[in-house]
């Protein structure tokens, strides 16, 4: 028998922002996406997993330390 270790992860979409309300939330994650890159690896703080920035679509994925 294998040891499962179980995550639960959390994923930010933002899809093409074609309102004003959606150009702040992209800006929003952008910003959020470069503080956890330059922060690294901290146990105080969700952990970046991976980032999708192609046009249209804008998603980050975070580990929730549970």
């Amino acid at each position: 028998m294998q040891n499962v270790t179980e995550a639960i992860l959390v994923a930010k979409l933002v899809f093409q922002p074609a309102e004003k309300h959606q150009r702040v939330e992209k800006e929003a994650l952008m910003s959020e996406l470069k503080m956890l890159t330059h922060v690294g690896h901290h146990a105080n703080i969700v952990n970046l997993l991976g980032a999708c920035t192609d046009p249209g679509t804008f998603t980050t994925a975070n580990d929730t330390h549970t």
